[in-house]
């Protein structure tokens, strides 16, 4: 039982790291829009 709770908790904590990667990546992905669009605008 004991192990199976411990099994539980690490594949939590895997998708948590998961969900964690894919915002970041969102983020990053809207910065890059956002510099892509500052440098389509310069003069």
């Amino acid at each position: 039982m004991a192990r199976g709770d411990r099994c539980d908790s690490e594949l939590a904590h895997a998708r948590r790291g998961i969900v964690e990667i894919s915002q970041t990546q969102r983020q990053e992905r809207r910065w890059g829009a956002e510099i892509a669009d500052a440098k389509f605008n310069l003069p």
